[in-house]
């Protein structure tokens, strides 16, 4: 499944996997994926004489222990909205064999939102969670900025590894006057909810959630055992991701995380996985133990498979042993 974040997403996709675009072009390259009602794609490649380059097929495939990459790319503007005068965009993902945590860092705060998911922490093809303030209820992907996906004013995102804060602070006239979370309890084989927190446990991963205006599980209408809804506008919200790969259990983890935080209204802070305390706030610089992180960082790839300068001409992505593939772009 596509697990990272990013400026534009179909809402099937944002809900469940097994329901977006790419699904069945993951079936078709890897095996892997869902075969759904989106053919356009897999027959086409289906139709043609098109192979995955070898180095893909296996990267496809690879379940690392634990990668670190960071992306930087220039973006013109999506269609309906300003254009934004070629400004920067920048991701960053945290994977591991236990599941996947990713943002668009310093995404435009505080500009109106359109159709991004800027952040997703993700266990499985449903257990996949993400926030967001919406500015209508409507579900139809027809509307840019709907219940599930956008945001009526874009929050500041940060990340380190497996830590990751959101920072939405205000709206505009449009929005409904909360936060909420899609949280889909029927996709987890645990979970615990909070006055303030929200833990997960889907196979091998786990994840934690907080908001610090606190949490509701919806139980009627169509957000009904899906949706965490936090009141106001003006909410920080935080999500953890573990799992056995790490050297905590599922009941560590949670005790790490309500014994280690602590939340103001400018300062945030909070122990990761290693022991390191990750703090930051709504103006200020993300700080892991007492150094500044740097999340927008000089590369156009920045990953163990490819590192390419900005901006970039060609790539060669590693795979095992002595395989690459060679890119160049004219």
């Amino acid at each position: 499944m596509y697990g990272l974040a990013a400026t534009g997403a179909d809402t099937d996709s944002v809900l469940d996997a097994r329901l977006g675009a790419l699904a069945p072009v993951a079936y078709a390259a890897w095996g892997l994926g869902t075969p759904n009602g989106h053919i356009e794609a897999p027959v086409a490649l289906a139709r043609s004489d098109y192979e995955a380059p070898a180095v893909v097929r296996e990267l496809g495939l690879f379940v690392p222990d634990a990668v670190w990459s960071r992306e930087r790319y220039a973006w013109a503007g999506d269609p309906g909205i300003e254009d934004t005068g070629g400004e920067e965009v920048h991701r960053v993902a945290w994977r591991t064999a236990d599941g996947m945590l990713s943002c668009l860092p310093d995404y435009r705060v505080g500009e109106q939102g359109h159709r991004e998911l800027v952040w997703q922490a993700v266990l499985g093809v449903a257990a996949k969670v993400h926030v967001n303030c919406p500015a209508r209820m409507s579900m139809d992907d027809a509307v840019p900025c709907n219940f599930w996906r956008g945001n009526s004013r874009l929050p500041r995102v940060v990340q380190w590894q497996d830590v990751l804060m959101a920072f939405y602070r205000g709206g505009d006239a449009g929005h409904l006057g909360f936060t909420h979370a899609h949280f889909p309890v029927h996709a987890f084989a645990e979970t615990d909810i909070r006055e303030h927190w929200a833990f997960a446990r889907h196979g091998t991963g786990w994840l934690g959630l907080y908001a610090a205006n606190g949490l509701e599980l919806i139980t009627t209408g169509p957000g009904a055992g899906r949706e965490l809804r936090s009141p106001g506008t003006d909410n920080t919200w935080l999500c953890l991701t573990g799992g056995e790969a790490s050297a905590e259990d599922f009941e560590a983890f949670r005790q790490r995380l309500d014994r280690t935080l602590t939340v103001g209204r400018d300062l945030v802070s909070i122990a990761n996985a290693e022991g390191h305390t990750v703090l930051c706030g709504p103006a200020a610089p993300l700080m892991v133990g007492d150094k500044p992180v740097d999340l927008a960082g000089s590369l156009h790839l920045d990953s163990p498979f490819c590192r390419a300068p900005y901006p970039a001409s060609e790539l060669t992505i590693q795979g095992s042993g002595n395989q690459s593939l060679e890119l160049v772009f004219g």
